[in-house]
């Protein structure tokens, strides 16, 4: 009797192991997509350089809009900052210096699928 509690014991922490391993695997990706908004095309920036994020107003400079930049996701607290990163990311590849009408928001059931989350931002470069 003893011996059967013991394997029904290894199974249930190898089932926890195998269902933590797919949580992680589930929330580690973004789909990271953009539509450009210029013709025009910039030299990327090095992974270091320096994004400006504007989310509740624009900027004073003048600037061009170069893409519009959506990332999505699964949603949970560490994939907040994970999508911001990602919006920098893609807006150093754009050549972009700054990111305007930033938007991150966790998506009800039916609009952008429960536990979702979309980043949306507008990648500018200065004038």
């Amino acid at each position: 009797m003893e011996s059967i509690y013991k394997i029904i014991k290894a199974l249930l922490w190898s089932g926890l192991a195998i269902l933590q391993g797919l949580a992680l695997v589930g929330c580690a990706g973004f789909n990271v997509s953009h539509e450009p908004l210029s013709s025009e095309r910039f030299a990327a920036k090095s992974n270091s350089a320096f994004i400006e994020v504007y989310t509740t107003y624009l900027p004073t400079r003048s600037f061009i809009e170069i893409a519009r930049v959506e990332v999505r996701g699964k949603s949970n607290v560490e994939t907040w900052h994970g999508a911001m990163e990602e919006l920098k990311s893609r807006a150093r590849q754009l050549g972009a210096d700054a990111l305007v009408r930033t938007d991150i928001a966790k998506g009800p059931p039916g609009m952008i699928g429960p536990g979702a989350i979309k980043a949306t931002a507008i990648a500018i470069r200065w004038k």
